[in-house]
Order: C-alpha cells, then sequence, then structure tokens
C-alpha cells in the first residue's frame, strides 16, 4: 500500500499514532517516523505491521479493519528481546512488596507481551497490583505513556510471575472454564457454564471479561436505541431493537462464538428465541471504550461481517466518532462502504433504508454531564 493511501485512511478514521503503534504492535516512534520522517528507514517488516492496520481485503473482513493481531496467547512465556541480565529476579519480584526493591525493567512493549502471554486481563492486573483498572485500561491502550515509577514497578511484579504458577492460582477466576484447555479452545458449553454474575463474551474459543461500562457509554447505548425503537414502532415495523446484554450467537455452526452487543435490530423475528438471538443481527452498534476498542475495531468487525451483519457502527465516545461499515446484504466486498461522522452529524440508518435518523448533535448535548464527568476523569 502507497503511503499517501495510509495517509487518507488514517486521516479518514481519525487515528492518532499512538493508536496505530497499540493495533499494529509497534513503537510510537516508528509510526511517527513512516508517516512524518523518513519512511525509507522504516524496515519492511515494520511496514508491513503498520499498514495490516488500514487493510481493506476483504479476507480481513473488508473496511478499515486490520489483518494483524497480538500473539494468540501463548501458554509459554514470551521472552524478552532485551539481555536475560536486564530482567528482574525471579525471586524478588512475585509481590508487590518485593517490587518495591527494583528498578523498572520492562518497556510496554514487554508488559504487552507478558501480559498476553500471561493471559491476563486488565482487571485481574488492576486486581494483583493495586493499581486502579483506568490507570492499568490507559498504559495498556497507550494513552499513558510515561506511568509512575511505583505504578511501574507494582506491574511488573505482577508480569514476572511465573506461568506454571499462575495457572494453578487462576483456577478460581477461571471456574466454569472446561477443564484443562487454552485460550482458543472454550467452546457454548463452557460460556454457559460461566457464574451468571460475570459477563463474558467468546470470541473464536476465547473468553473475553466485560468490565461494567461507563456513564457515557450507558447513555449514548441507550439513546440510539430509543431512537432506532421509536422508528420501528412509529413505522409499525417487525423488526427487534435490544440493548445489552443479550446472548448472540452470531453463526449457527459456530460453537465458539458468542458475543453481548451494546444495541442490535433483529428483522427476522424467526433468529429470537427464549435465550437470545440465533444469527446475524440485521445492525449492531458498540461504544467503544479503552478496554474494548482494539476487540471492537478488528475481533468483532472481522466476525461481523462474516456472520453477514448488514450494517456495523462503532460509536468512540473520546474522540466523538462514529464509524459506520454498510455491507449490503451481507455478502464480502471489495472494499465496505465505510464511512466516518462527527458528534455533530445526522446518521442515516441504512437497514431502514436511511429513513430513521440518529441525531448524534443531540445525543451529545443530552449527555453533556456524563461527557464532562468523562473528560475530567480522563485528565487525573
Amino acid at each position: 500500500m502507497e503511503l499517501n493511501e495510509m495517509i487518507r485512511r488514517k486521516d479518514a478514521i481519525g487515528y492518532e499514532y499512538d493508536e496505530i503503534a497499540e493495533l499494529a504492535g509497534v513503537d510510537e516512534v516508528v509510526v511517527k517516523q513512516l508517516f512524518e520522517g523518513d519512511a525509507e528507514e522504516v524496515s519492511k517488516e515494520l511496514r508491513l505491521k503498520i499498514e495490516s492496520v488500514f487493510n481493506v481485503s476483504p479476507k480481513n473482513g473488508g473496511g478499515f479493519g486490520t489483518a494483524f493481531s497480538y500473539p494468540a496467547y501463548p501458554s509459554a512465556p514470551v521472552k524478552s528481546s532485551e539481555p536475560e541480565a536486564a530482567k528482574p529476579v525471579q525471586k524478588e519480584t512475585t509481590s508487590k512488596k518485593n517490587a518495591s526493591k527494583q528498578k523498572p525493567s520492562m518497556k510496554l512493549e514487554e508488559l504487552k507481551r507478558r501480559k498476553y502471554a500471561l493471559g491476563y486481563t486488565n482487571e485481574m492486573i488492576a486486581e494483583k497490583s493495586g493499581v486502579p483498572l483506568s490507570t492499568i485500561q490507559k498504559i495498556f491502550a497507550g494513552f499513558t505513556l510515561n506511568p509512575r515509577y511505583e505504578t511501574r514497578l507494582a506491574i511488573e511484579a505482577v508480569l514476572n510471575e511465573d506461568p506454571d504458577k499462575v495457572r494453578e492460582t487462576a483456577a478460581p477466576y477461571n471456574a466454569g472454564f472446561g477443564s484443562g484447555k487454552k485460550r482458543g479452545e472454550y467452546t457454548l458449553e463452557d460460556y454457559y457454564d460461566m457464574p451468571e454474575d460475570r459477563r463474558v463474551e467468546l470470541i473464536d474459543g476465547v473468553i473475553y471479561d466485560m468490565t461494567a461500562p461507563a456513564p457515557v457509554h450507558q447513555g449514548i447505548a441507550m439513546d440510539i436505541a430509543r431512537l432506532l425503537q421509536d422508528h420501528v414502532r412509529k413505522n409499525k415495523g417487525e423488526c427487534i431493537v435490544f440493548g445489552a446484554p443479550v446472548d448472540v450467537h452470531i453463526i449457527e455452526e459456530d460453537d465458539k462464538t458468542i458475543v453481548q452487543p451494546d444495541v442490535l435490530v433483529v428483522c427476522d423475528r424467526n433468529k429470537v428465541t427464549n435465550h437470545g438471538i440465533e444469527g446475524a443481527p440485521d445492525l449492531i452498534v458498540e461504544v467503544m471504550s479503552l478496554s474494548t476498542k482494539k476487540k471492537d475495531m478488528t475481533v468483532k468487525l472481522d466476525k461481523y461481517i462474516e456472520a453477514g451483519v448488514r450494517e456495523y457502527w462503532l460509536v468512540d465516545p473520546q474522540k466523538k466518532k462514529v464509524i459506520t461499515y454498510l455491507s449490503g446484504e451481507g455478502e464480502l466486498v471489495d472494499d465496505l462502504d465505510v464511512k466516518l461522522y462527527g458528534f455533530e452529524d445526522q446518521i442515516p440508518v441504512m437497514i431502514f433504508e436511511n429513513q430513521c435518523i440518529v441525531d448524534m448533535k443531540r445525543i451529545y448535548e443530552d449527555n453533556g454531564f456524563l461527557f464532562d464527568l468523562m473528560e475530567r476523569d480522563a485528565k487525573k
């Protein structure tokens, strides 16, 4: 892909350098060098990783999705690219107390590799380290580039745990999972075996924990759902509007995937059962947060298009933007119809033949207090 084309797509979606780096798995300085410096100095391997963020091949789900993903939860620890001597000694870094005697030695990319190698969620790291969840989310999303000294030590102490020991101590947390299974091997049977008070999604055999959404997230989702519901009622339509949580077994023959979109519309009532939805909804809306952004823009995008979802919206409260993916009748096409809107726009709903309009400016104004809360929290 030509550099000019990548720049065009970057501007269209509104990506920042740190977000591209997060999705591609490269240092932010490399991204900046490619777009602003001497692009010839960026290696082919790194350029391909960055390019994959903007890949529009139908094999990758179409749209501005990404073909690249982080390591698929390896069961063994990932070796650091730093010299062995630079690593903290295992014995001295298995507790927060002992961590205070160490100096931070892991770069952010190494922290991410260790996180995926251990299979930890942000919630698990927050619980084990004592660091607030919001801080953990910002660090691993790349929004906090220079965490406090004590914060880095506490996180390193958790991520330097021995994988075998982790698997033993994590058993109560994984209660309900199939015995001895690895990530990628869980099925619907394991999903329905989970405790009712634990909200998760299952995608391609991987369990994703879902934290309680922020108030601004809920405000946006409820307003969009209400607008869609009002349109259906006004026109006496057959479609049904749902809000999370509702189980969606999105592909009938796929026993390793079940999701809980924020808002969805189902127009074929035969897909609605007493236990949830069987098959692809016509419209799905996901309101993104720092902890779900990567999953919503990559893993879920690919899965929804594979299933035949006709219309997919990604709402970004932080950037005040909405990306819509339109796939016609659900067939994979060479280039999906991708549109970018701001929170000042009125967005037509394609599945309702553009007769239903979602006024994002009105939604933003109605939830102004919640947006203020979000922005004040981001400055802390």
